[in-house]
């Protein structure tokens, strides 16, 4: 959970810094809720990791396959709750959250092989 919260702190704190002082255009205004949504959807997943890599039966192989479905349907759910509810500049709002995906999704990645590696 440590690593995701860092990483949640450093991307807030560019964020925040390219919002306030260089005031960058390309910076969506739901910035914050968007850091919080996936810094709790990867504490989510990396418990149900965790999960799984405890276990000796057949679960070990399928939480980091439900991790992942619950980390696409989140997603969906609350990209579609988002634009529903009108964000002012959907464009940049769908960029900044596929690019946030993206980085959640590769941190989370690259911190699964380290586990994997070190367990074999």
């Amino acid at each position: 959970m440590r690593p995701y919260v860092l990483l949640s702190l450093v991307l807030g704190i560019g964020f925040f810094v390219g919002e306030r002082y260089w005031h960058l255009p390309w910076i969506t205004k739901e910035w914050r809720i968007l850091i919080a949504f996936f810094l709790s959807v990867s504490v989510i997943t990396s418990r149900l990791h965790a999960f799984g890599y405890h276990r000796t039966d057949r679960i070990f192989a399928l939480m980091p396959l439900v991790a992942t479905v619950l980390r696409l349907v989140l997603s969906m759910v609350f990209f579609g709750l988002m634009l529903y509810r009108g964000v002012p500049d959907r464009n940049l709002f769908v960029i900044t959250f596929l690019v946030l995906y993206l980085c959640y999704l590769g941190f989370e990645i690259i911190l699964s092989r380290r586990n994997l590696r070190r367990n074999s």
